[in-house]
């Protein structure tokens, strides 16, 4: 009993400093020395008390990543490396709406001041670039003024 209270201290420590995913707090508990079957039970608890949300931790991670201007794709990709449903990921992109194209264009700016290249190759790298940030080609070319 005196482990489950100790992980379950732990992980309350944990979701005080931000919120985590069921995954990342397992990881995080085990690292700690704790069992698997024990923290599994603790975080069901947790859930259950409404003290941990995976819908409310995607939340938290699509604000966070587009404030730090990446696209839907990136976005959605990071939230499915947490084990989180295709509800959750995409009810957490609809309750937080961002306009794709604009952040493109903006993040295009900001690293490209002078603006779209001319010439194939300084394009493509731009178009690269943009995509590892997580937009479609659709976002890119609405950027480049294609």
């Amino acid at each position: 009993m005196e482990t489950v209270n100790q992980i379950k201290n732990a992980a309350i420590r944990f979701l005080s400093q931000r919120e985590h995913s069921q995954k990342e707090l397992l990881r995080k508990l085990q690292q700690k020395g704790h069992e698997h079957e024990d923290c599994l039970g603790v975080l069901s608890e947790l859930v259950e008390l409404g003290l941990q949300s995976e819908q409310r931790f995607a939340e938290m991670i699509v604000r966070t990543r587009q404030q730090k201007q990446y696209g839907e794709l990136r976005i959605r990709a990071e939230l499915a490396e947490h084990h989180l449903s295709e509800g959750i990921i995409s009810t957490a992109l609809e309750e937080n709406p961002a306009d794709y194209f604009q952040l493109c264009a903006d993040v295009l700016n900001k690293k490209y001041p002078d603006g779209a290249a001319k010439d194939f190759q300084a394009k493509m790298k731009q178009k690269r670039y943009l995509s590892t940030r997580g937009f479609t080609m659709e976002q890119i070319a609405y950027a480049l003024g294609e």
